[in-house]
């Protein structure tokens, strides 16, 4: 079994006080041509990139979210749809993340997230599977249905010691269904795909 990355996420969060904090499609992206949606709120550009869709999200109070995410699919494959292993994820949004980075603007928090996954044959094997993952306590998740553990350990920067970093993970078996971008009038729904789904902010 391999993790495979549902979707990786980078946020900044602008001084409030900051008049200019707002970036545009080609300082972030640098190319393509973005579908965009607005409120009065937040600003939501999409386009296709690489194994997927890469999002930038703008809004107030300002916070830039840059995230990488699957494509609308026409066909299912019995299991979420992804990105690619974290390593291909990772390497797919460095550039435009190293150029949300090295804007010029005032930035007071930072956060990284990514959504991984791996398939699994049933909720039972999907329960059995978190519990031998999870190594700093044991559960007994026989028969269990909607589990979900989260938890923080903050550990100390290694680039700038003195700095506490906050390393929230979340566990969770679940079962989803694909839902297409096709017209379903006689059509079976899509089949519930069992799933271990982990989150690392």
């Amino acid at each position: 079994m391999t993790w495979r990355a549902v979707s990786l996420r980078v946020t900044v969060f602008p001084n409030p006080s900051s008049t200019d904090w707002y970036l545009s499609w080609a300082d972030v992206v640098g190319s393509g041509e973005p579908e965009s949606r607005t409120t009065s709120v937040q600003q939501v550009e999409t386009a296709s990139f690489e194994l997927g869709r890469i999002q930038l999200r703008q809004q107030v109070p300002p916070k830039i979210d840059l995230v990488y995410l699957p494509g609308v699919t026409t066909e299912s494959t019995g299991q979420p749809p992804d990105v690619g292993s974290l390593e291909e994820a990772f390497a797919a949004l460095r550039a435009p993340a190293i150029r949300l980075l090295s804007t010029q603007h005032p930035v007071m928090r930072l956060a990284i997230g990514t959504q991984l996954s791996i398939g699994t044959a049933s909720i039972r094997e999907a329960n059995e599977l978190v519990a031998t993952r999870i190594r700093t306590t044991r559960f007994d998740l026989k028969n269990a249905t909607d589990f979900l553990y989260q938890i923080n350990r903050p550990r100390e920067s290694r680039a700038l010691p003195g700095l506490l970093l906050n390393r929230l993970m979340k566990w969770q078996a679940v079962q989803c269904r694909n839902h297409l971008r096709t017209r379903l009038r006689g059509r079976r729904p899509q089949p519930l795909s069992p799933c271990v789904c982990r989150t690392r902010r």
